[in-house]
């Protein structure tokens, strides 16, 4: 149909010893027509990111994003009844981690200061989480966001002044954010008139981005 769109007539024709399927065109169109396939084909070849998301059957929000949460406030729940001491073990520590506790960045996610503290992680990250894992899966939206989160820990390593002490998982609930926002500027891919929607997405990850901050200890 695309060569005939162009005035190019061809013939699809089947080898029987091989089971492959050729497409025929005259010799003198053949440059002309493998062009034309060509472009059709990169004009229309779907971005790779873009895969279909196993479980969430067409939804926009996936609705295990709580289970996550519920695992910090477990951990949250250990640290108080230890007397925080799992809390001292795994937040970000500058003394603790120039001594070789690299780790830390990574546990540091996991924990929080306080009450309010865990409620406004989980209240905002189970919906931006829910979100994120719809769109891109659980699994690489969960990886993604604890890496985020990790790595926001070793850049406030480096630029807040030390002593420093830090924990909570404000950086994963602002990579699912920020993940949201990447998302939604495929949008500009579509037919359809989602300019505001875009526009309202990509600023409301960078506004809130402005709004929030992990909590810090001294």
């Amino acid at each position: 149909m695309v060569l005939l769109s162009q005035g190019i007539e061809s013939t699809i024709q089947s080898e029987e010893e091989t089971g492959q399927w050729r497409l025929l065109v005259d010799a003198s169109n053949y440059s002309r027509a493998l062009r034309i396939l060509r472009l059709y084909i990169t004009e229309n070849k779907r971005p790779v990111w873009v895969q279909p998301v196993p479980w969430s059957g067409g939804l926009v929000f996936d609705w295990r994003s709580p289970v996550w949460f519920l695992l910090l406030a477990i951990l949250f729940y250990l640290s108080t009844e230890r007397a925080t001491a799992l809390r001292e073990l795994g937040m970000v520590d500058s003394a603790r981690i120039q001594a070789g506790d690299w780790w830390r960045f990574f546990t540091a996610t996991m924990l929080h200061g306080d009450v309010p503290h865990l409620a406004s992680n989980c209240t905002i990250g189970i919906i931006f989480l829910g979100f994120a894992m719809a769109q891109y899966g659980a699994g690489m939206a969960l990886l993604g966001t604890f890496l985020s989160g990790a790595g926001a820990n070793v850049v406030s390593f480096f630029l807040y002044h030390h002593p420093y002490r830090a924990l909570g998982a404000s950086g994963m609930v602002m990579a699912a954010l920020g993940m949201l926002a990447v998302h939604s500027i495929g949008l500009w891919r579509t037919e359809r008139p989602v300019g505001p929607v875009v526009l309202r997405s990509v600023l409301g990850g960078s506004g809130h981005g402005f709004a929030t901050r992990k909590r810090r200890l001294w």
